[in-house]
């Protein structure tokens, strides 16, 4: 996935890199597992597309941008997943 560049005296180049998010293998076929589920209620299989695609590397504005979520959707359940 491809990022736009981020200049400086932009308001994202002011921002602190969010760290990474590691997930064990188990960790990530479960979440794909109910990520793909089609009786999974919606609510968590978001939750799981959400969380992959931070432990894929993404900055959250990405993943707001890719999965059409709210900003503090994301900073939530990443922090959720970092604790």
């Amino acid at each position: 996935m491809e990022y736009p560049p981020v200049r400086k005296g932009d308001a994202r180049s002011d921002w602190k890199p969010v760290p990474p998010l590691m997930l064990t293998r188990e960790e990530r076929e479960v979440l794909e597992r109910w990520a793909r589920r089609p009786k999974t209620v919606q609510a968590l299989a978001q939750r799981a597309r959400l969380v992959l695609t931070c432990a894929e590397g993404c900055p959250n504005t990405a993943v707001v941008a890719a999965l059409r979520v709210r900003q503090p959707t994301v900073g939530k359940w990443r922090r959720r997943c970092l604790a």
